[in-house]
């Protein structure tokens, strides 16, 4: 795990508005600065050092100090951000070193705040160079100069880069004096950003000494931060971190709970390294549990003299089997009020055992009940309810999947605000029981429901949470819908290159699966995002590969919508006889599906490219 906002860097300020001259300076020479200026601005950084060269001895009249302190000035401004170029652009950030160093020659004497900056920047290029100690030394120039200066937030910030020198040396006691100091501070000057920070690194920090227990405690309090900040990639980041402590206390259920919820929050902030490592931690977490389970297993067995562990083997009486068979008999035959009125209530002196098999078999009569009459669901919902009433007490794992299905039902009925309740009821249950399968459909559900709303965070973080659940036991279909309908969620937010990332995963899943239709709506929607993104030609590609897969698996709707989009690519690209043709086949198989709305707006679209081919 990295440290969190390492390496704090400070920009030049001349690369942003230029620096106020120290004092008057001549005509010429203010002229000459703003050239060099502008040269400097342009990454013109020869021509503008070769500006500022002193004049020859012998020019006259001689420049005045003020001149001369404020070439000086330019020259360390040229330097600094030529070596900031450098540092941010080059593939050997190294070189920058050179330019910093003579920016400070300079402003050690006319300029300590900005000689302050270069001493953290230099120290920040040989952090990234893996020359910590090195690092450490120019960290500790800048750190009085910012003292003096009351820059609290600076020091604030090279005292966190000093911390993680330091951690990455291992010298994790260090470390943590280090971060605890730039703690204090960020907590005097209201910065919750650099708090979250310090606390994410102290939690590292802790985590080198194997101190496990206060590792959580400070991830936790930056968990919270991040999460009041609305920053998800910091949370994901503290979650993860938590995870990681509860994995050095072998508690394997806690590291994956950890990990799971960090997931759907690498989604929201496009980290995907991060949400791949989360289900890697997640599955190592599962395999160690398995392994834990089956040492368990093999344990020798308990001596003769041991007592036996306690074992229910109650079976119902004679009288209580014969109602449950006769009443089966009776629902299998549709018969279920009989049935119904066989069990219940339970004749008297019925034993506790046999009283809950009775209700149990209840709450099966009504899910059969509710089955034969499903395509009616106002006629399904009570059975359903009534179900869920006896299953919440005594079978909590079905009691999900009976919310499931009433939620379903509310759906169906045009309730989506009982459908959201009942779905979100659901996951509750499933969590605490474990059922991921049950906490996977609803949360697939409810994304569907708020795309149907028009709220399109919610799916997105319903889409999110359902991820890890069915990428563990889903089927490799299913996890690839699930992308595709994040990516038409993300695309609803115009988060457009995510839509994209999750519909080139999507792609990639159905061909693993060897799903041809997946594969031709991958495609296909890879066409849309490009086409929004402006690259027409990228588009046209997509939809020529899903052409063919539509037509192998007599999708004619598909077929259409192929179609219609490469009317309006090759329009885009102004080769409007291909644009003709692609439109008249769209209106074509628009009409055998029925489709009459994209049908005209095939034909629109083929009115509008006949015009440009007119005369032609």
């Amino acid at each position: 795990m990295n440290c969190r906002h390492c390496r704090f860097l400070i920009c030049c300020a001349l690369a942003l508005m230029g620096l106020a001259p120290l004092q008057a300076q001549t005509p010429g020479t203010a002229a000459l600065i703003a050239r060099a200026r502008a040269d400097v601005k342009a990454g013109r950084y020869v021509e503008a050092l070769a500006r500022l060269q002193p004049p020859p001895r012998a020019a006259s009249p001689a420049p005045s100090r003020a001149d001369t302190r404020a070439r000086q000035s330019a020259v360390a401004d040229a330097q600094y951000a030529w070596a900031d170029s450098l540092r941010d652009y080059s593939l050997e950030p190294d070189k920058a070193l050179p330019h910093y160093q003579a920016a400070l020659a300079i402003d050690r004497t006319l300029n300590p705040a900005q000689a302050a900056d270069i001493l953290n920047n230099i120290g920040s290029t040989d952090d990234g160079q893996e020359e910590y100690r090195t690092a450490i030394g120019f960290y500790a120039q800048a750190l009085p100069l910012y003292r003096r200066m009351g820059n609290k937030a600076q020091e604030a910030n090279v005292l966190q880069n000093i911390g993680s020198a330091y951690l990455n040396l291992q010298q994790y006691g260090r470390a943590i004096g280090s971060y605890r100091e730039a703690l204090t501070i960020y907590q005097q000057i209201t910065d919750k950003g650099g708090e979250a920070s310090a606390l994410y690194n102290l939690g590292l920090a802790t985590l080198g000494l194997s101190e496990y227990t206060k590792a959580i405690g400070f991830f936790r309090q930056a968990a919270l931060l991040d999460r009041q900040a609305g920053d998800a990639g910091g949370e994901a980041d503290a979650l993860s971190g938590i995870g990681h402590a509860y994995d050095g206390l072998s508690e394997y259920g806690k590291v994956i709970d950890s990990y799971r919820q960090a997931f759907p929050l690498y989604g929201q902030a496009g980290d995907a390294s991060g949400e791949e490592h989360a289900l890697e931690k997640m599955d190592r977490a599962r395999k160690s549990l398995e392994s834990l389970a089956l040492s368990s297993a093999s344990a020798p067995a308990p001596s003769a003299s041991a007592p036996a562990p306690s074992v229910d083997t109650q079976v119902p009486s004679a009288s209580t089997t014969s109602i449950l068979v006769q009443a089966r008999n009776e629902w299998e035959q549709n018969d279920f009020d009989t049935a119904l009125a066989r069990l219940q209530p339970p004749p008297l002196g019925t034993s506790p055992s046999d009283a809950e098999d009775l209700r149990v078999a209840v709450a099966d009569l009504q899910h059969a009940w509710a089955e034969d009459v499903w395509d009616s669901r106002a006629q399904a919902l009570p059975h359903l309810q009534a179900a869920l009433a006896i299953d919440r007490a005594l079978r909590p794992i079905q009691a999900a999947r009976d919310l499931v299905d009433i939620a379903d039902s509310y759906r169906s009925l045009g309730q989506p605000g009982k459908a959201i309740d009942s779905f979100q009821q659901a996951v509750a249950l499933s969590r605490r029981t474990e059922g991921a399968d049950q906490e996977a459909e609803a949360l697939t559900f409810l994304g569907e429901i708020y795309l149907h709303l028009h709220r399109y965070r919610k799916a997105a973080d319903a889409y999110l949470q359902s991820l890890p659940l069915i990428h563990e036991s889903g089927p490799m279909t299913q996890e690839a819908d699930t992308r595709n309908n994040l990516g038409d969620a993300y695309d609803d937010l115009h988060q457009t290159g995510r839509a994209r990332d999750c519909y080139l995963l999507e792609l990639s899943l159905a061909r693993n699966a060897e799903s041809k239709s997946g594969e031709a709506e991958a495609l296909l929607n890879l066409g849309v995002v490009s086409h929004e993104l402006g690259q027409t030609g990228e588009a046209l590609g997509f939809y020529r590969q899903a052409l063919p897969l539509f037509h192998q698996e007599d999708d004619k709707h598909g077929e259409a919508l192929a179609l219609d989009n490469l009317g309006s690519s090759y329009s885009g690209l102004h080769q409007y006889r291909r644009a003709v043709d692609s439109y008249r086949q769209a209106a074509l198989f628009y009409r055998q599906d029925g489709d009459r709305a994209g049908e005209a707006r095939a034909l629109e679209g083929l009115s509008a490219a006949r015009g440009h081919t007119a005369g032609r």
